[in-house]
Protein backbone atom coordinates (compact mmCIF):
# COMPACT_ATOMS: atom_id res chain seq x y z
CA UNK A 1 0.00 0.00 0.00
CA UNK A 2 1.55 3.44 -0.88
CA UNK A 3 2.57 5.05 2.17
CA UNK A 4 2.88 8.80 0.81
CA UNK A 5 0.21 11.66 1.06
CA UNK A 6 -0.97 14.68 -1.11
CA UNK A 7 -2.63 17.98 1.33
CA UNK A 8 -4.27 20.31 0.29
CA UNK A 9 -3.07 24.04 0.49
CA UNK A 10 -4.30 27.44 0.05
CA UNK A 11 -2.44 27.17 -3.21
CA UNK A 12 -3.95 24.19 -4.31
CA UNK A 13 -2.01 20.45 -3.18
CA UNK A 14 1.02 19.55 -2.21
CA UNK A 15 3.26 16.31 -1.60
CA UNK A 16 4.07 13.30 -1.71
CA UNK A 17 4.99 13.31 2.02
CA UNK A 18 5.25 9.97 4.56
CA UNK A 19 3.90 10.05 7.83
CA UNK A 20 6.52 11.29 9.59
CA UNK A 21 6.87 14.54 7.59
CA UNK A 22 3.20 15.10 7.82
CA UNK A 23 3.71 14.17 12.04
CA UNK A 24 6.48 17.11 11.80
CA UNK A 25 4.33 19.71 10.00
CA UNK A 26 1.25 19.19 12.13
CA UNK A 27 3.70 20.02 14.61
CA UNK A 28 5.16 23.20 13.07
CA UNK A 29 1.41 23.97 12.80
CA UNK A 30 1.87 24.45 8.40
CA UNK A 31 -0.82 22.06 8.71
CA UNK A 32 -3.70 20.76 10.90
CA UNK A 33 -5.70 18.11 12.13
CA UNK A 34 -8.73 19.03 9.54
CA UNK A 35 -6.23 19.35 6.67
CA UNK A 36 -7.59 17.56 3.53
CA UNK A 37 -5.45 14.73 2.93
CA UNK A 38 -5.62 11.88 0.30
CA UNK A 39 -3.20 8.81 -1.39
CA UNK A 40 -3.44 6.34 -3.91
CA UNK A 41 -6.49 4.45 -3.12
CA UNK A 42 -8.65 5.93 -1.55
CA UNK A 43 -11.95 7.75 -2.74
CA UNK A 44 -11.85 10.78 -2.02
CA UNK A 45 -10.04 13.46 0.61
CA UNK A 46 -10.27 13.62 4.28
CA UNK A 47 -9.26 14.96 6.63
CA UNK A 48 -6.22 13.74 8.73
CA UNK A 49 -7.61 13.46 11.92
CA UNK A 50 -10.03 10.73 9.82
CA UNK A 51 -6.74 9.07 9.10
CA UNK A 52 -5.27 7.22 12.48
CA UNK A 53 -2.33 5.73 10.24
CA UNK A 54 -1.26 9.39 10.15
CA UNK A 55 -0.63 9.68 14.15
CA UNK A 56 0.63 6.08 14.91
CA UNK A 57 4.03 5.58 14.98
CA UNK A 58 5.62 4.89 11.61
CA UNK A 59 9.10 3.09 10.82
CA UNK A 60 8.27 2.34 7.53
CA UNK A 61 11.12 3.96 4.91
CA UNK A 62 9.66 6.98 2.55
CA UNK A 63 9.17 5.24 -0.86
CA UNK A 64 10.52 6.30 -4.43
CA UNK A 65 8.81 8.89 -5.46
CA UNK A 66 10.52 9.14 -9.26
CA UNK A 67 7.53 7.31 -10.93
CA UNK A 68 5.23 10.24 -8.81
CA UNK A 69 3.78 13.18 -11.05
CA UNK A 70 3.67 14.97 -7.86
CA UNK A 71 7.49 14.86 -7.15
CA UNK A 72 9.79 17.57 -6.81
CA UNK A 73 12.15 16.01 -8.76
CA UNK A 74 9.68 15.89 -11.65
CA UNK A 75 8.56 19.55 -11.35
CA UNK A 76 12.07 21.16 -10.62
CA UNK A 77 13.23 19.57 -14.42
CA UNK A 78 10.23 20.56 -15.76
CA UNK A 79 9.31 17.14 -17.33
CA UNK A 80 6.28 14.85 -17.05
CA UNK A 81 6.32 11.23 -17.16
CA UNK A 82 5.01 10.32 -20.44
CA UNK A 83 2.69 7.43 -20.85
CA UNK A 84 1.17 8.09 -17.79
CA UNK A 85 -2.10 9.34 -16.68
CA UNK A 86 -2.36 12.82 -15.95
CA UNK A 87 -2.76 13.48 -12.03
CA UNK A 88 -6.90 14.51 -11.54
CA UNK A 89 -7.93 17.16 -10.18
CA UNK A 90 -10.94 19.59 -10.02
CA UNK A 91 -11.32 23.26 -11.68
CA UNK A 92 -13.98 25.38 -12.61
CA UNK A 93 -14.92 25.99 -16.05
CA UNK A 94 -14.27 29.27 -18.10
CA UNK A 95 -16.02 31.82 -19.89
CA UNK A 96 -15.00 32.95 -22.96
CA UNK A 97 -18.28 34.77 -24.02
CA UNK A 98 -18.82 36.33 -21.04
CA UNK A 99 -15.18 37.57 -21.35
CA UNK A 100 -15.78 38.46 -24.58
CA UNK A 101 -19.14 40.48 -23.94
CA UNK A 102 -17.40 42.55 -20.63
CA UNK A 103 -14.48 43.62 -22.81
CA UNK A 104 -15.26 43.87 -26.39
CA UNK A 105 -19.33 44.06 -27.20
CA UNK A 106 -19.96 46.30 -24.27
CA UNK A 107 -17.59 48.59 -24.41
CA UNK A 108 -17.97 48.96 -28.44
CA UNK A 109 -21.50 49.48 -28.09
CA UNK A 110 -20.57 52.58 -25.32
CA UNK A 111 -18.37 54.13 -28.01
CA UNK A 112 -21.13 53.82 -30.80
CA UNK A 113 -24.01 55.39 -28.27
CA UNK A 114 -20.94 58.23 -27.45
CA UNK A 115 -20.71 58.84 -31.13
CA UNK A 116 -24.01 59.02 -31.62
CA UNK A 117 -24.21 61.63 -28.75
CA UNK A 118 -21.99 63.75 -29.84
CA UNK A 119 -23.48 64.03 -33.22
CA UNK A 120 -26.41 64.76 -31.96
CA UNK A 121 -25.64 66.93 -29.59
CA UNK A 122 -23.49 68.68 -32.71
CA UNK A 123 -27.07 68.73 -34.90
CA UNK A 124 -28.92 70.65 -31.77
CA UNK A 125 -25.98 73.19 -31.63
CA UNK A 126 -26.46 74.24 -35.41
CA UNK A 127 -29.78 74.72 -35.23
CA UNK A 128 -30.10 77.04 -32.10
CA UNK A 129 -29.55 80.52 -32.77
CA UNK A 130 -26.25 81.31 -30.84
CA UNK A 131 -24.84 77.36 -31.86
CA UNK A 132 -24.54 76.27 -28.52
CA UNK A 133 -26.76 73.42 -27.48
CA UNK A 134 -29.54 74.75 -23.97
CA UNK A 135 -27.65 73.99 -20.75
CA UNK A 136 -30.85 71.84 -20.53
CA UNK A 137 -29.50 69.75 -23.02
CA UNK A 138 -25.79 70.42 -22.24
CA UNK A 139 -26.79 68.68 -18.52
CA UNK A 140 -27.85 65.90 -20.00
CA UNK A 141 -25.21 65.37 -22.32
CA UNK A 142 -22.85 65.44 -19.43
CA UNK A 143 -24.87 63.19 -16.90
CA UNK A 144 -25.16 60.77 -20.13
CA UNK A 145 -21.36 60.69 -21.11
CA UNK A 146 -20.39 60.40 -17.31
CA UNK A 147 -22.80 57.53 -16.76
CA UNK A 148 -20.94 55.73 -20.52
CA UNK A 149 -17.48 56.39 -19.04
CA UNK A 150 -18.70 54.95 -15.91
CA UNK A 151 -20.06 51.99 -17.85
CA UNK A 152 -17.10 51.66 -19.98
CA UNK A 153 -14.49 51.86 -17.55
CA UNK A 154 -16.58 49.48 -14.84
CA UNK A 155 -17.17 46.81 -17.83
CA UNK A 156 -13.08 46.61 -19.09
CA UNK A 157 -11.97 46.17 -15.43
CA UNK A 158 -14.64 43.42 -14.61
CA UNK A 159 -13.53 42.18 -18.23
CA UNK A 160 -9.47 42.26 -17.18
CA UNK A 161 -10.17 40.49 -13.90
CA UNK A 162 -12.19 38.00 -16.24
CA UNK A 163 -9.19 37.52 -18.06
CA UNK A 164 -6.70 37.43 -15.26
CA UNK A 165 -9.07 33.94 -14.00
CA UNK A 166 -8.96 32.37 -16.69
CA UNK A 167 -4.70 33.31 -17.02
CA UNK A 168 -4.55 31.68 -13.23
CA UNK A 169 -7.02 28.72 -13.62
CA UNK A 170 -5.27 27.47 -17.31
CA UNK A 171 -1.49 27.40 -14.73
CA UNK A 172 -2.83 25.95 -11.79
CA UNK A 173 -4.20 23.26 -14.80
CA UNK A 174 -0.59 22.39 -15.37
CA UNK A 175 1.19 22.30 -11.68
CA UNK A 176 0.97 18.40 -11.74
CA UNK A 177 2.89 18.40 -14.69
CA UNK A 178 5.34 20.65 -13.59
CA UNK A 179 5.04 24.06 -14.73
CA UNK A 180 7.57 26.92 -14.87
CA UNK A 181 5.43 29.21 -12.49
CA UNK A 182 2.59 28.79 -10.28
CA UNK A 183 -0.78 30.21 -10.48
CA UNK A 184 0.04 33.22 -8.16
CA UNK A 185 3.61 33.98 -10.20
CA UNK A 186 2.00 33.72 -13.82
CA UNK A 187 -0.58 36.46 -12.62
CA UNK A 188 0.97 38.35 -9.45
CA UNK A 189 4.34 39.50 -11.86
CA UNK A 190 2.12 40.74 -14.27
CA UNK A 191 1.66 43.48 -11.78
CA UNK A 192 5.21 44.38 -10.87
CA UNK A 193 6.53 47.88 -12.96
CA UNK A 194 8.64 47.09 -15.88
CA UNK A 195 9.46 43.45 -14.78
CA UNK A 196 6.03 43.04 -16.40
CA UNK A 197 7.57 43.59 -19.95
CA UNK A 198 9.56 40.58 -19.63
CA UNK A 199 7.10 38.22 -17.78
CA UNK A 200 4.01 38.82 -20.66
CA UNK A 201 6.00 36.55 -22.87
CA UNK A 202 6.69 33.84 -19.36
CA UNK A 203 2.50 34.38 -18.47
CA UNK A 204 1.68 33.85 -22.33
CA UNK A 205 4.26 32.23 -24.53
CA UNK A 206 5.33 29.79 -21.63
CA UNK A 207 1.93 29.05 -20.98
CA UNK A 208 1.95 28.13 -24.09
CA UNK A 209 5.19 26.15 -24.30
CA UNK A 210 4.47 24.46 -21.20
CA UNK A 211 0.74 23.41 -21.86
CA UNK A 212 1.66 22.00 -25.29
CA UNK A 213 4.65 19.71 -23.66
CA UNK A 214 2.35 18.87 -20.88
CA UNK A 215 -0.42 17.77 -23.18
CA UNK A 216 2.15 15.66 -25.28
CA UNK A 217 3.03 14.11 -22.04
CA UNK A 218 0.17 11.78 -21.29
CA UNK A 219 -1.80 9.65 -22.87
CA UNK A 220 -5.23 10.74 -21.52
CA UNK A 221 -4.23 14.19 -22.81
CA UNK A 222 -3.30 13.95 -26.16
CA UNK A 223 -7.30 14.64 -27.25
CA UNK A 224 -6.43 18.14 -25.63
CA UNK A 225 -6.54 21.32 -27.55
CA UNK A 226 -3.09 22.73 -28.35
CA UNK A 227 -2.13 26.39 -27.95
CA UNK A 228 -0.96 28.41 -30.86
CA UNK A 229 2.53 29.31 -29.09
CA UNK A 230 3.08 31.83 -32.36
CA UNK A 231 -0.49 33.61 -31.29
CA UNK A 232 0.79 34.04 -27.20
CA UNK A 233 3.85 35.24 -28.83
CA UNK A 234 2.63 37.77 -31.03
CA UNK A 235 0.46 38.86 -28.31
CA UNK A 236 3.74 39.66 -25.93
CA UNK A 237 5.22 41.57 -28.89
CA UNK A 238 3.01 43.89 -30.05
CA UNK A 239 1.89 44.99 -26.21
CA UNK A 240 5.13 45.84 -25.98
CA UNK A 241 5.25 47.74 -29.22
CA UNK A 242 2.09 48.32 -30.73
CA UNK A 243 -0.77 48.00 -28.19
CA UNK A 244 -3.72 48.13 -30.31
CA UNK A 245 -3.08 45.42 -32.43
CA UNK A 246 -2.40 43.79 -29.12
CA UNK A 247 -5.97 43.74 -28.82
CA UNK A 248 -6.79 40.67 -31.38
CA UNK A 249 -4.08 38.14 -30.11
CA UNK A 250 -4.94 39.16 -26.79
CA UNK A 251 -8.91 37.79 -27.62
CA UNK A 252 -7.43 34.87 -30.14
CA UNK A 253 -5.17 33.56 -26.84
CA UNK A 254 -7.18 33.71 -24.31
CA UNK A 255 -9.81 31.99 -26.69
CA UNK A 256 -7.94 29.26 -26.54
CA UNK A 257 -6.95 29.45 -22.80
CA UNK A 258 -10.72 28.59 -22.44
CA UNK A 259 -10.95 25.85 -24.43
CA UNK A 260 -7.65 24.12 -22.64
CA UNK A 261 -9.54 25.09 -19.07
CA UNK A 262 -12.47 23.40 -20.29
CA UNK A 263 -11.35 20.11 -21.49
CA UNK A 264 -9.73 19.90 -17.99
CA UNK A 265 -12.80 20.78 -16.07
CA UNK A 266 -14.73 18.16 -18.00
CA UNK A 267 -12.26 15.26 -17.18
CA UNK A 268 -14.08 12.47 -15.46
CA UNK A 269 -15.32 13.36 -11.78
CA UNK A 270 -13.87 10.49 -9.88
CA UNK A 271 -11.18 12.84 -9.23
CA UNK A 272 -9.21 12.89 -6.27
CA UNK A 273 -8.63 16.96 -6.09
CA UNK A 274 -10.50 19.86 -4.04
CA UNK A 275 -12.16 22.68 -5.99
CA UNK A 276 -10.44 25.78 -5.55
CA UNK A 277 -10.48 27.48 -8.48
Amino acid sequence: MATDWYYSTSEGQAGPITDEEFRKLLASGSVSRQTLVWQEGMADWLPAENLTELFASSTQPATDTSDNPYAVSQAATGRAPSGKSYPPFLVKKASFKLHLILQLIIPAIVFVVMFIAMAGAGASASVSPDGEPSDAVAATLGASFMLLVAVLYGCLIAGSIVGLVHLYRAWYCLQPGGARATPGQAVGFLFIPFFNLYWYFIAYKGLADDWNRIMDSYEDLHGAPRFESGIFLAFAICYLIFPPLAVVFYFMAHHQICKGINFMAARPRESHGVQLY
